[in-house]
């Protein structure tokens, strides 16, 4: 889940390091309310009880969504910087500025959390694998406290990947020409991918015990980066050259198209791969089936964010709506919090499990989630992310 704060040094033009995507908040807004609608669609039990639960049990799509948002606005820099011949973000920096957007709002919603109740972290051992973002790595702790912070867990190894990773394809590259340098990195994301499907049909094969806890790691889950970060390299090179621009543009001017395939996507993972609702799984081909069509359903509704004339068109219109872009804002709090007003919500009110009625228990959990993501956003995220410069000062690296 990345900052939504861009610098635009170049408008669109070629060499432009920083873009900002002014749909992106719109998108980031979305995955969030999917995803609260997905716990509390469970919570309530709507989700096993009627036809539209199949669609509500689904909606954990929101975490593959943040996932392509992250490779793209993350990946894109260090592409533009090749492209252009220019030095990219330091590591140090690019580290630093991870840091203070995950940890701070993190650290700070755990604690509240254990003291508010709602969550356990088992011992003081447990409460350093949480603070870490390791639990991912540990049977006994990979989906407790905060349960959904999993994915951030998964985010910062992708953190730690991404820098070598581009440094490595900047190698590579010497002096070859953009379009080469572009087809490349393509080629090498598709690597990625094959990778990512040859690991986890290897792991589950090996050793079944671990095999639960390997969903959760980068290998398993980096074809999901790999969507936004192959849009990246594509949006680039589309500002580079004509011949690529003329193609982006086209797609950029049929936004609803692209959007009728995502909904045509997530309704073909909803409804026709037989999956399991809840927290079981379906056979392994039908659950990788279930990734691939994530992605897919992530990188159509990604396409009109990156490609055509921003503002352009209702989708557009709809994405960087000013409420929308408040909601984008926010998320990262949503996310954080969502699960402790679910469980409280219910508690207040004296509904038992399955017993919450869905359209209250998931409007109060909005609007709380919403309050306390602001108040973080406000006097917590933003005044940390104003000391980027200092704490890199600080560590001798300025």
């Amino acid at each position: 889940m990345t900052s939504t704060t861009a610098v635009d040094l170049g408008s669109g033009h070629a060499g432009s390091v920083n873009r900002h995507f002014a749909c992106f908040d719109g998108l980031r807004a979305i995955a969030a309310t999917l995803i609260v609608m997905h716990h509390a669609g469970f919570a309530s039990g709507d989700t096993f009880r009627y036809g539209w639960g199949a669609y509500v049990g689904r909606m954990d799509i929101g975490v593959p969504i943040f996932f392509g948002l992250s490779g793209f606005l993350l990946f894109r820099p260090y592409v533009a910087a090749q492209f252009s011949g220019v030095q990219p973000i330091s590591t140090a920096d690019f580290w630093t500025r991870r840091v203070l957007r995950i940890f701070p709002a993190y650290w700070a919603a755990l604690f509240l959390q254990v003291i508010l109740g709602g969550i356990v972290v088992h011992s003081l051992f447990g409460l350093l694998v949480y603070m870490s973002l390791t639990q991912i790595y540990f049977m006994r702790y990979v989906i407790g406290a905060i349960t959904q912070s999993w994915s951030l867990a998964t985010e910062i190894s992708f953190y730690a990947f991404l820098p070598f990773w581009a440094r490595w394809m900047r190698k590579l590259a010497g002096t070859s020409t953009i379009n080469t340098q572009a087809m490349r990195l393509l080629g090498w994301l598709g690597v990625l991918v094959i990778i990512s499907y040859v690991w986890r049909g290897f792991v589950y094969w090996l050793d079944p015990h671990w095999k639960p806890l390997t969903y959760y790691w980068l290998p398993s889950l980096i074809e999901l980066f790999c969507v936004g970060m192959a849009l990246a390299v594509i949006s680039v090179w589309a500002e580079h050259r004509s011949v690529v621009r003329s193609v982006t543009d086209a797609i950029g001017r049929h936004p609803a198209i692209c959007w009728l395939i995502a909904i045509g996507l997530f309704w073909f993972v909803s409804t026709q791969l037989g999956l399991l609702l809840g927290l079981f799984r379906a056979s392994d081909a039908r659950e990788t089936l279930r990734q691939t069509t994530y992605g897919l359903v992530a990188l159509f509704l990604m396409l009109p964010a990156v490609f055509g004339e921003s503002g352009k068109g209702l989708i557009r219109r709809f994405l960087s709506h000013p409420f929308m872009v408040f909601m984008g804002s926010i998320s990262y709090g949503v996310y954080l919090w969502h699960q402790f007003f679910i469980t409280h919500i219910s508690d207040w009110f004296g509904w038992g499990q399955w017993e919450a009625p869905f359209p209250q228990l998931f409007l109060m959990t909005m609007v709380l989630s919403s309050l306390t993501a602001w108040i973080s956003l406000k006097f917590l995220e933003r005044p940390l992310m104003g000391q980027r410069k200092r704490v890199l000062a600080l560590l001798g690296k300025t």
